[in-house]
């Protein structure tokens, strides 16, 4: 058969963003690695003040962690998905939802404190086993090797300073592991938001209008009919519709229309799945796995 290997579990181990050294520095007082890993002294005094409280009272942290998301969360805790559930909808799923929170968020854990409580977060053993079963119904064995618990437990191990050396240059161990084979802009560079060309932002944009507009023409033609009994489904086509119909904007208005495309492809993704399970929990398994394997041909985003 065929094997998979994933990259997921990255971020929450072997590719770290390194924003929780400060407080291990902080909390084993390691003062002069504090000022040089922060940049200057006034920096550093901030992160003893800011960080410090956070160890003393994880209240205080979990708090202004969840005022912080709750801010950056605009369309609602659980997404615009959830916002647009009917009456029957909201019935049926509203009691299972709940805000889990935001661990990649917070930086007033220790890094391995971080790195755990990433790894054991349920999110992420539910996307491992949905890909995990998603792929064998296609015949392939899917693997995690970065959520390896002999990786984990090497990374667990190591000296904060090897996650990021500097504030806001994390991914370090995986940036050093690969840098043979990494292009320097991947190299050098931790952010998953680098500066692209205006041709780059607007390949990424269009390669994401590419994508929803497969999935959204497909999925209002052939969704299961419960979705509409669950879900609002109108006003789902018409935020799609009007984000596939938005003219060329600004840079900066760029980067905020791709993100929308981003979260609406999500979004009806999620609509997806569940059509394709209904349609699997019925018993129309032969068709499906026809229909996925055409699926892997439809336009991504990859390579933007």
């Amino acid at each position: 058969g065929t094997l998979l290997f994933s990259g997921f579990g990255g971020d929450q181990g072997l590719s770290h963003n390194g924003a929780n050294v400060a407080t291990d520095l902080v909390a084993t007082g390691r003062w002069w690695s504090l000022v040089r890993w922060m940049g200057s002294r006034r920096l550093a005094l901030r992160a003893v003040a800011g960080r410090g409280l956070g160890l003393a009272s994880r209240r205080w942290a979990e708090s202004k962690v969840n005022r912080s998301y709750a801010f950056l969360k605009k369309e609602g805790p659980h997404g615009w998905l959830a916002a647009l559930f009917s009456e029957e909808g909201r019935n049926l799923f509203g009691p299972h939802l709940r805000v889990e929170y935001p661990i990649e968020s917070d930086c007033y854990l220790t890094e391995a404190q971080s790195i755990r409580r990433r790894c054991l977060a349920s999110w992420v053993a539910m996307r491992a086993e949905e890909e995990t079963r998603m792929a064998a119904a296609l015949g392939i064995r899917k693997e995690f090797p970065l959520l390896n618990e002999h990786l984990i437990a090497t990374v667990l191990a190591q000296d904060p300073l090897r996650h990021a050396t500097h504030a806001g240059q994390g991914r370090l161990i995986a940036r050093m592991a690969f840098a043979p084979y990494l292009p320097p802009v991947l190299r050098n560079n931790p952010s998953k938001r680098r500066d692209l060309t205006s041709a780059q932002n607007m390949d990424m944009h269009r390669a994401w209008q590419r994508a929803l507009a497969s999935l959204f023409i497909r999925l209002r033609a052939e969704h299961h009919p419960l979705l509409s009994r669950w879900w609002n489904l109108d006003d789902a086509w018409r935020f799609a519709e009007e984000a596939l119909a938005a003219d060329e904007a600004s840079v900066d208005d760029l980067l905020k229309r791709t993100e929308r495309l981003s979260s609406l492809h999500d979004g009806l993704e999620t609509l997806d799945k569940a059509s394709l399970w209904l349609r699997w929990l019925e018993g129309e398994r032969s068709a499906l796995r026809g229909t996925l394997l055409v699926r892997k041909s439809e336009p991504t985003t990859e390579g933007a």
